[in-house]
């Protein structure tokens, strides 16, 4: 009777959009059903069900899990399913052991509320003629979260204004707030507008002034961060105490950053791209802050959540998140050749992930998905960089593939591939909502060809990136360091607040090394960029990448300096080619430009550090360029200046071709 009922219940999913049923050697699957009421599986009665799974492999390579089901069940069915992901994780190891072929764990829709990070290792990996899949039922959306659900509203009145409060329960495992979402959408942090400052003294950074804000209406200075963006870095601090126009930092976090830039300026960087008054600051976190509808607070002390609700937002109807888990999820394998490889991550959606290092001790980002980090060593300070976290990491991996996944309301990076990371893909997936950026490749570590840092063959094609950096402003949608044969594609990136793609790292320093080759970034759509940021562009490089090729992309609506495509430092060995790069002058202030080649002398030979580079064939609608390269070898030539501001039929078939291709197109009704 169990193998009827097994049989029927593929042959329900095959009726649903599921093929595995009519295949004569179907692929194993597990399904995993959230239930609220089930009871937690003894390690007895787990045991029992794994034996069980086993000995049904010959007639079911499914597994199944919901949110209604039950880790005592044998996960054979829909209506036998598991309840937790971790439980058909493991039973899928137990399968593979027994079954000789494809496994697919079925999910079904609903939230899989994580209170510890969802793990992948070694063990849990298929081979490559026997992929684990871990799949939405079709139809459904099953969701991981790592979030808390605020309820609770009473009425309440803040200057005026009719607010809600919201008590956060001391069980929830919540210190820090640092995003909190309405309807699945960010909504912003308490904040000042922009703010004028000083030094205290000419020769005193012991604090700041604000000399056009007065202070004495802040309710508790200890909560404050302010905000610094500066050219393309953001800095947080924390702040101590303050009077009508001083602010005061809290130690020994603010000593670390006076000492940090001045070990900076003392190897030669420049003073202006730190804080200065030429770039005014936010402040950020109080309850006097909140008075734009969206904004909230929350008071660690009486933990009390304040939130002025956003237009549209019914707060009887409405659902309301905030992150607790900062990792979700980890797919790790060991080093060298202990990988973990050949798994699926399908249809699912990953959502509220936190990040809560910047409460306890500042940020400073030096650029994109990168964080200075300062330590001492004997009293003197010392400056470390480091990749930020992201809330799915993947090391050690190998064809790894994350399809038709929505990444969302994430607090930190929402996957990086960090490390030894080889022939994945993400493929037609949605990032949006997202406090800083969407997808990482490798480190700013990794510019040796070592085996354990070296990520190659990785593929990031036909997604979506929405309100990306939302929160750290230096974030970028997709950013790849030191990594080989990485292919950038048919991506649809829109309104970003620094650069759209950046692709190398090391500027000139790393002119040693052999790691990155062979990059590809074609026939992406990149719009709105630059926005809160500058000193980047559309698509930004870094470091020498040989052939490596930036082909049929369509660049618009430029923001800021300083080009529609920016070869930066070190740049080499590219070949830039068939881009449309379409600026309107009218949205910045800024000189803006269609190309950027950035060197500084002291490159090859006694000339200039980027070289090497060829850009032909590609159409602009504004004359400006800046090219600093090596003349000798940097070659700008053959390209169209379209001075009607109407692109040509070429020009326009480049355009079409940018961004989504037509199977992926229907995942622009999941943005805004």
């Amino acid at each position: 009777m169990k193998l009827v009922l097994t049989l029927l219940a593929l042959l329900a999913l095959a009726g649903c959009g599921g093929k595995a049923a009519l295949n004569p050697d179907p692929p194993i699957s597990t399904f995993v059903a959230p239930s609220a009421n089930s009871e937690a599986a003894t390690p007895e009665a787990i045991a029992v069900a794994s034996q069980e799974v086993k000995g049904k492999t010959e007639m079911n390579n499914s597994l199944f899990v919901s949110p209604s089901g039950d880790d005592k069940n044998d996960g054979s069915s829909k209506d036998s399913a598991f309840k937790t992901l971790e439980r058909a994780r493991d039973a899928a190891r137990d399968l593979k052991s027994a079954f000789k072929g494809d496994i697919t764990v079925y999910l079904s829709g609903g939230e899989y509320q994580l209170s510890n990070m969802l793990t992948f290792t070694p063990k849990d990996s298929g081979a490559r003629d026997a992929r684990i899949t871990y799949k939405a039922v079709s139809g459904e959306t099953p969701v991981i979260s790592g979030g808390f659900k605020v309820s609770g509203w009473e009425k309440a009145e803040l200057d005026g204004n009719e607010v809600y409060v919201a008590r956060i329960p001391e069980g929830s495992g919540i210190k820090h707030i640092r995003q909190f979402y309405a309807n699945g959408i960010a909504q912003p942090r308490s904040s000042t507008a922009e703010l004028a400052w000083t030094w205290k003294g000419v020769n005193d950074k012991s604090g700041i002034k604000t000399p056009l804000r007065d202070l004495s209406s802040i309710k508790d200075i200890s909560s404050v961060e302010v905000f610094w963006p500066v050219e393309w870095k953001v800095f947080f601090l924390k702040a101590a105490s303050s009077n009508r126009r001083e602010i005061a930092f809290q130690e020994p976090y603010y000593q670390d950053f006076l000492d940090m830039m001045e070990d900076r300026f003392s190897v030669g960087e420049v003073p202006m791209f730190y804080p200065n008054t030429k770039f005014g600051l936010y402040l950020q976190n109080d309850l006097s802050f909140v008075n734009e509808k969206g904004e909230w607070f929350y008071d660690e002390k009486s933990r009390e959540l304040h939130y002025y609700p956003a237009d549209g937002v019914d707060m009887k109807s409405s659902e309301f998140y905030v992150p607790v888990l900062e990792q979700l999820m980890s797919v790790e394998g060991g080093t060298k050749y202990n990988t973990v490889g050949f798994l699926t991550f399908e249809g699912i959606e990953f959502r509220h992930g936190a990040w809560n290092e910047p409460s306890e001790s500042g940020l400073i980002i030096n650029q994109a998905q990168n964080q200075m980090v300062m330590t001492r060593d004997s009293g003197k300070i010392v400056v470390n960089y480091e990749n930020i976290p992201s809330n799915i990491t993947v090391k050690n991996a190998e064809s790894l593939v994350f399809k038709d996944c929505v990444f969302s309301g994430m607090g930190a990076t929402a996957l990086s591939f960090e490390s030894n990371v080889k022939y994945s893909t993400v493929q037609g997936c949605v990032f949006k909502e997202l406090s800083e950026g969407g997808v990482s490749v490798s480190n700013s570590g990794a510019d040796k060809d070592s085996f354990e840092q070296k990520c190659i063959g990785n593929k990031i094609d036909n997604n979506v990136f929405r309100r990306i950096g939302l929160d750290y402003w230096s974030a970028i949608p997709i950013t790849v360091y030191y990594a080989s044969e990485t292919q950038i594609t048919h991506n649809d990136i829109y309104g970003v607040p620094y650069s759209g793609i950046s692709l190398g790292w090391g500027w000139y320093f790393a002119k040693d090394s052999t790691v990155a080759s062979k990059n590809l970034i074609a026939d992406n759509k990149i719009g709105g960029y630059l926005q809160k940021l500058r000193d980047g562009g559309g698509i930004y490089t870094l470091g020498q990448q040989p052939d490596s090729e930036i082909r049929g992309n369509y660049i618009f609506e430029e923001h800021a300096a300083y080009g529609g495509i920016y070869l930066d430092e070190g740049s080499a060995y590219f070949k830039v080619s068939g881009n449309v790069i379409d600026i309107d002058p009218s949205l910045s202030k800024d000189s803006l430009n269609w190309l950027n080649i950035h060197g500084l002398k002291g490159g090859p030979n006694g000339g200039m550090t980027t070289y090497d580079l060829e850009v032909f064939g590609n159409y602009h609608n504004i004359k400006n360029e800046l090219n600093s390269g090596e003349p000798a070898t940097v070659s700008v030539h053959d390209n169209f200046f379209v001075e009607s501001g109407k692109f040509p039929a070429e020009a326009e078939k480049i355009i079409g071709n940018a961004g989504l291709q037509e199977e992926y197109k229907h995942l622009l009704s999941n943005v805004k």
